[in-house]
């Protein structure tokens, strides 16, 4: 599954063309010179002719890729720069210490889940997707590093945002492909905010590939969105709180219930 075409997404906006991106940003890409100053043919062809000679079609095609290039670089680094500041500023610490916040985006996972299952019948899809199994022991989640945990998630939302792309692709009924767009908005969101914890990225990847399930129908994606939600998500917040939060902290931090308990598997 290729992953760059999707962060591509976020730090390239949709809807436009390169050019008018680069021209938003106070410059422009332009168009390729279609002529040459004389004391570059010198440098080029080794001879000075005094007047300007034209490009040749393959070097005039190598300058407009070379300067469409890196006008897209720029805006690369720009855009990669505006986000850093904004994110920042969002105080990541603010959504682990008031747990009010994340028992929101569990309330807004139980809702899409619900509104999806009250959109028409939907039929299977005509491609299974491969969807995480969020499911873990407590007690081996307890052993594992905040840094391992973070990955884990990481790797969840961006399967996540992988199967509501591809679903919202194959489904035709508008109530569905709406909520998909909803989830997958919602999970890019968490996808942009995880990595703004300053933790030293682990070199080892754990391996996933036994840690996906096939399926064929939309409504299992919301399933698995507030399974993770509520679950890995809520757990890795609530033990941050313990590093990140004082004591007196707005919202508290109660710890959340086992994801094995009865009441968090009816998604209640």
């Amino acid at each position: 599954m290729q992953r760059g075409s999707r962060w591509d997404q976020y730090y390239m906006p949709a809807g436009s063309d390169p050019e008018h991106r680069a021209a938003s940003l106070g410059g422009s890409p332009g168009p390729c010179p279609a002529v040459q100053s004389s004391a570059a043919n010198t440098a080029l062809n080794g001879s000075r002719t005094g007047a300007e000679q034209p490009l040749a079609p393959g070097r005039r095609m190598q300058c407009k890729d070379g300067q469409l290039s890196m006008e897209l670089n720029r805006l690369l680094l720009f855009t990669a720069f505006l986000l850093h500041i904004k994110l920042s500023r969002m105080s990541p610490a603010r959504l682990v210490c008031d747990s009010r916040l994340i028992q929101t985006y569990i309330n807004e996972a139980k809702d899409m889940e619900k509104r999806m299952s009250q959109c028409q019948e939907l039929p299977s899809l005509p491609q299974p997707l491969p969807l995480p199994m969020v499911d873990f022991s407590l007690r081996e989640w307890k052993t594992k590093t905040h840094e391992t945990k973070r990955q884990e998630i990481l790797w969840d939302l961006e399967s996540l945002v992988d199967a509501a792309l591809a679903a919202q692709a194959q489904v035709r009924q508008e109530c569905a492909a709406a909520l998909l767009g909803q989830l997958y908005k919602k999970a890019n969101s968490f996808l942009l905010l995880l990595p703004t914890f300053s933790w030293q990225i682990s070199t080892r990847q754990p391996d996933h590939a036994s840690r996906t399930v096939l399926q064929s129908h939309p409504s299992r994606i919301f399933l698995v969105y507030r399974q993770l939600v509520q679950g890995k998500l809520h757990f890795l917040f609530h033990d941050l709180a313990k590093d990140y939060c004082r004591e007196g902290s707005q919202g508290g931090t109660r710890a959340p219930r086992s994801p094995m308990s009865p009441a968090a598997s009816r998604g209640q």
